[in-house]
């Protein structure tokens, strides 16, 4: 195979596209120079112009200085109406700028300061455009200009600045060791003090959420300086992220005394809602919407939402309601009221009236009196009352006590009375406590006797007693992010006698679980407006933007004679896994909530599976009333009742 060989024509020509190509590239690098010298340098200016822009730029100096930084960053921009490539006024205007947290403006006007200062060396440039991008979420970007101006300071500042700028970058890469070594350096000698160091070495363990550790060097500035209000905010703030509420307390009631403003007083009025004394807390939020009013500001809706729910708090609330249940072998239905008022600080009583109702859905009992099926009904109307007190830090201790009057029939299969109508009247007793153990631990511990038992309409129906105890063990880490919850439940069950002369036919179960609940989202702002006690009134409950998945692993054990076994199915054994998940939306302006859950489970020893399912609807016409409607369906129960139970609720609250 022959080759040919290229002509010269085709070297040459290929030379002066080449050579037209450099050309050209040249004439757009040097324009483009030129354009950028043209930009970074200002032209010389008449004398009386160059005078009057001295003026201005003293004028702006000296309001930086003076800490009105609005008022500077406009002045910086009358200078760059006249000079708009001057590096120095653009920098000063971005200093103001982000002072005055506009972080947009702050980050776009040091890169044009770069820019028209010709890229020199300039590390405090380059560490406060990191710190506005940090601040924008721009991490990526942030950390890039910082590491700029690490470099441009080098390992060792002897100014002052430098030292903070190093000491701030290392801290926003996690180096609170590094950076307590630089801020100790710079501390001078007891009994002086230095704010601006202290303060600064402060807030480098906050934002890495080492909040003992900034409580730590702000209590040891604060005995230097305790009156500083800066200070004193700081700690406050980082006590209550770490959960130390008494401590919290005491700062936030010195700032509200010694700094009476609108918003000490709302801050101060929020731990004390959650310390649950909310008559004070309904004072200082008071004295924040006076506060707000005098100084002619706009109206703060979350102030005034915490207001009214603290109002509304401190009044007596009254419920009454109705439900409708099933189970496979019956049904029942109930009426309640009931009515609960705060008293002192943390306290509060309340009494609840109830009628429960039940009835057989069909002659199915044949171990009753011989061998008659019989269908069978029963009734219970009780009242009760309890006292619960407080204590600022969470904790409660519940007694309360009540009296039953409970009645029973049978009828055969040809709708003849066979035994009844029976009565017998009863007393019983509960308490509860409710504590936590630290920051991250509660317990919850609720002992009952000689209660009704009402589980089911079956156990209402066969006049069912129940004495026992149920504890949780509740661990959280500081987010709240998941909940563990652990415990056990031991109970003692009875059912009444067939013949006044005989025992009570009984059984003892344990139930034993672990699990946890893991919070997908929530919203503590959306909340639905005011608040309602539990059915038992006791609890005060709140309906908010939630997504919850739970996962529980249950250890059923009981004892199952036939006497009790032939009334009433219970499991005598039973190994569950279950999870579910918990949907929660609030709409309408907080007028309007609903929840829908569900779940799945398995019985390893029943070898079947468990279902459950149901919602509720929360409508709050105005902060003082609260209309509930829920719903659920349960096939196979966890506490040992087979079949499918169903249970629907309608109350109405009201705080008067």
């Amino acid at each position: 195979m022959a080759f040919t060989r290229p002509s010269r024509t085709c070297f040459d020509r290929t030379g002066s596209r080449l050579f037209a190509a450099g050309v050209i590239y040249l004439l757009l690098t040097s324009t483009a120079w030129a354009q950028e010298r043209d930009l970074t340098r200002n032209k010389p200016l008449p004398p009386e112009e160059a005078h009057r822009i001295e003026e201005l730029r003293k004028q702006a100096a000296e309001t930086l200085a003076r800490g009105d930084m609005e008022t500077a960053r406009r002045e910086f921009e009358q200078i760059l109406k006249l000079l708009p490539y001057d590096a120095s006024a653009e920098r000063d205007a971005a200093r103001a700028a982000e002072a005055a947290g506009r972080f947009e403006y702050a980050a776009e006007a040091l890169e044009k300061a770069h820019h028209f200062g010709a890229h020199e060396r300039d590390p405090e440039l380059h560490y406060l455009r990191g710190e506005a991008l940090y601040t924008l979420g721009r991490d990526e970007e942030a950390a890039s200009e910082q590491q700029i101006a690490e470099l441009e300071i080098g390992p060792n500042p002897t100014d002052r600045a430098s030292k903070l700028w190093l000491a701030r970058i290392d801290a926003r890469k996690g180096y609170i060791v590094l950076a307590d070594r630089i801020y100790e350096s710079m501390l001078p000698p007891p009994p002086k003090f230095d704010q601006e160091v202290a303060l600064n070495q402060a807030d480098a363990h906050l934002m890495n959420k080492d909040w003992e550790g900034g409580a730590r060097v702000l209590k040891r500035y604060l005995s230097l300086d305790p009156k500083n209000v800066r200070a004193r905010e700081m700690l406050a703030w980082a006590l209550e992220a770490d959960g130390d509420l008494d401590g919290e307390l005491q700062v936030r009631r010195s700032l509200a005394q010694d700094q009476p403003t609108a918003l000490h007083q709302k801050d101060y009025g929020r731990a004390l809602e959650r310390a649950a004394n909310f008559r004070a807390a309904s004072h200082e939020y008071h004295a924040a919407l006076t506060a707000t009013a005098a100084s002619g500001g706009p109206a703060d809706t979350t102030l005034v939402t915490s207001y009214d729910r603290m109002h509304y708090r401190t009044t007596p609330e009254v419920a009454g309601g109705g439900q409708v249940r099933s189970d496979p072998q019956a049904w029942s239905w109930r009426a309640q009221a009931g009515g609960a008022m705060p008293f002192g600080s943390h306290h509060q009583v309340g009494v609840l009236f109830w009628h429960d109702a039940a009835e057989d859905w069909k002659t199915n009992h044949s171990v009753v009196l011989g061998m008659n099926p019989l269908r069978e009904s029963g009734s219970v109307s009780g009242a009760g009352a309890y006292v619960m007190f407080g204590h600022s830090s969470g904790a409660s201790l519940l007694l309360g006590g009540d009296a039953r009057y409970a009645t029973a029939s049978g009828e055969d299969g040809a709708g003849q009375q066979v035994y009844g109508p029976e009565s017998e009247s009863s007393f019983g007793g509960d308490l509860e406590l409710d504590s936590p153990i630290g920051k991250n631990v509660q317990v919850n511990v609720h002992g009952d006797l000689n209660e009704q038992w009402n589980d089911a309409p079956v156990t209402v129906e066969e006049g069912g007693k129940m004495t026992g105890v149920t504890a949780h063990l509740y661990l959280f880490p500081k987010d709240r992010l998941f909940l563990f919850d652990g415990g056990v439940q031991e109970r003692h069950l009875t059912l009444r006698p067939v013949n006044a002369a005989d025992a009570s036919p009984a059984s003892n179960q344990t139930l034993v679980w672990g699990g946890l609940d893991f919070n997908l989202w929530t919203n503590g702002r959306r909340l639905v407006r005011g608040e309602s006690l539990d059915e038992r009134m006791v609890r005060r409950t709140a309906l908010n933007d939630a997504g919850v998945l739970t996962y529980r692993h249950y250890e059923l054990f009981a004892s199952m004679p036939p006497e009790f076994y032939s009334r009433i199915s219970l499991y005598s054994r039973a190994s569950i896994d279950n999870g579910s998940f918990i949907f929660r939306k609030v709409i309408a302006g907080g007028r309007l909530g609903f929840e829908v859950h569900g779940g799945l489970g398995y019985d390893n020893r029943q070898d079947q599976k468990l279902e459950q399912g149901g919602g509720a609807l929360v409508w709050a016409s105005s902060w003082s009333t609260r209309l509930l409607v829920t719903y659920d369906i349960v096939h196979q129960t966890t506490i040992g009742l087979p079949g499918t139970l169903q249970i629907g609720w309608v109350t109405f609250h009201a705080d008067l």
